[in-house]
């Protein structure tokens, strides 16, 4: 009897067990689910039809002016504004147009590197969205004639650097009223699909292999040697005068280099 006992017992507790696992198993199910809903609610936004073009309007601009910064940065090294301590010396930067007075900060100048910090380049183009927002905004200029539109504070910037692509939002306290129509609208944002967190740090590496390795040195010091136009010594076994053109040889070491 005992045995029997003991038996009923062991099946009654793993019934138990399953029974609690499949609780668990549907609480953890339904959280899933709750979860998921939640998120897809809060990623759809309904917007009035009245603020659609208000909304339009203002993340175009972010858009504008996001894409100008991000070009900006990719053009000189990772600035927006070039430092003053860069900028004042001839050789810290790269002039490529000197009529435009264009200039390209060198990563690495006289053994320190200066390479900008990721925080750095993201603050520079908070900062400039933000100081190029009124421009395009152009006090909402096309809207004058339907919409009373009041600024509350000034916008704040939010950047940041994904590993896809950068996002930008905007907190932005606007009323806006149209006929009887009041309502205020404040948080705005756009996706640039420019993965330049991945460029910067691929950009950071191959400085570091360079500094390392020294293989564009070693790649010239190559070609220098390969091309039988680029004098590599002043002695030749020959009865002519050999003459050279300075700029010339230049110019044919910039092509190989840019070709290689």
């Amino acid at each position: 009897m005992s045995i029997k006992k003991r038996g009923r017992l062991f099946r009654k507790s793993q019934a138990a067990i399953f029974i609690v696992m499949a609780v668990i198993i549907i609480l953890i199910g339904l959280l899933y689910f709750l979860y998921q809903r939640q998120a897809v609610e809060k990623a759809i936004e309904i917007v009035p039809p009245e603020l659609a073009p208000i909304k339009l309007y203002v993340e175009n601009c972010i858009k504008s002016t996001a894409q100008d910064g991000l070009e900006l940065i990719g053009l000189s090294g990772g600035y927006i504004e070039i430092p003053e301590r860069i900028n004042n010396d001839p050789r810290a930067y790269l002039t490529t147009f000197p009529a435009a007075g264009f200039k390209i900060p060198y990563w690495w100048h006289n053994g320190v590197q200066a390479v900008p910090t990721e925080d750095f380049i993201r603050q520079q183009l908070a900062l400039h969205i933000k100081a190029e927002l009124n421009n395009c905004l152009n006090n909402f200029e096309p809207f004058t004639s339907r919409y009373e539109i009041n600024e509350l504070a000034e916008p704040i910037v939010d950047v940041q650097f994904n590993d896809e692509d950068v996002s930008v939002k905007l907190k932005y306290p606007l009323e806006i009223i149209i006929g009887d129509f009041k309502a205020l609208r404040e948080n705005y944002a756009y996706v640039i699909p420019i993965r330049l967190k991945k460029v910067y740090e691929l950009a950071k590496l191959i400085m570091e292999r360079e500094n390392k390795d020294y293989f564009v040195e070693r790649k010239t010091i190559d070609l220098i040697s390969m091309d039988t136009e680029i004098p590599t010594t002043d002695v030749e076994a020959t009865c002519r005068t050999k003459v050279w053109q300075l700029r010339n040889i230049k110019e044919k070491l910039q092509t190989l280099l840019r070709v290689n």
